[in-house]
């Protein structure tokens, strides 16, 4: 093949006979923008490509070839390789936002539980103090029938139990909305409008 070459062959010591195709490709265009010899008799690259005997082009398409099959697997294992760090990172993320969200919901849904069991053991402390309050509001109005008490004992008691009946219906719309806050927890939904 060197017959058409103007210059002899050379290879540096330590690069070999191989040229990677990047290489080949810069020399190629260099060579290109530098134009053809005039002294090699080749005017573009159609002229040299027709010199060449059936043989010659056979070889230079077959190293070309390697090359190009060479360069391409390196660019599929790098993309692959890319790939799976990428896919490696995409599912740590997702297995980190995973446990994130498991352990928002967990304490969402404990919070909740908390705070419905407190609520009623707080409406059922209510009960036993509006139990207490009427006990004691039926004997000051005894006290007064009997004459050993005035009404104010009366309209004091009345009034505490008031304020108990008062305290447990807004504890038991809290506990209505520990529900729903624990039913939403769980992943349920609540209407906001009654039809």
């Amino acid at each position: 093949m060197q017959k058409w070459c103007p210059e002899p062959l050379t290879v540096e010591p330590g690069q070999g006979a191989f040229v990677p195709l990047s290489e080949w490709h810069d020399e190629a265009v260099d060579a290109a923008a530098r134009g053809f010899r005039p002294e090699a008799g080749f005017t573009d690259s159609k002229c040299l490509l027709e010199s060449l005997s059936q043989e010659e082009r056979a070889e230079v398409i077959k190293l070309l070839e390697v090359d190009v099959v060479r360069r391409f697997e390196e660019l599929h294992r790098e993309a692959e390789a890319a790939r799976d760090e990428a896919a490696a990172r995409l599912f740590a993320e997702h297995e980190r936002w995973q446990d994130e969200f498991a352990a928002a919901v967990r304490r969402e849904v404990e919070d909740a539980l908390v705070s419905e069991t407190k609520r009623r053991e707080h409406i059922e402390a209510l009960v036993s103090q509006i139990e207490a309050a009427r006990k004691g509001l039926d004997q000051a109005r005894e006290r007064y029938r009997r004459g050993l008490s005035g009404y104010l004992p009366v309209l004091t008691q009345l009034l505490t139990v008031q304020r108990l009946e008062r305290e447990m219906v807004v504890q038991r719309t809290e506990l209505l909305l520990d529900r729903i806050a624990l039913h939403r927890a769980l992943g349920g939904t609540w209407m906001y409008r009654f039809w």
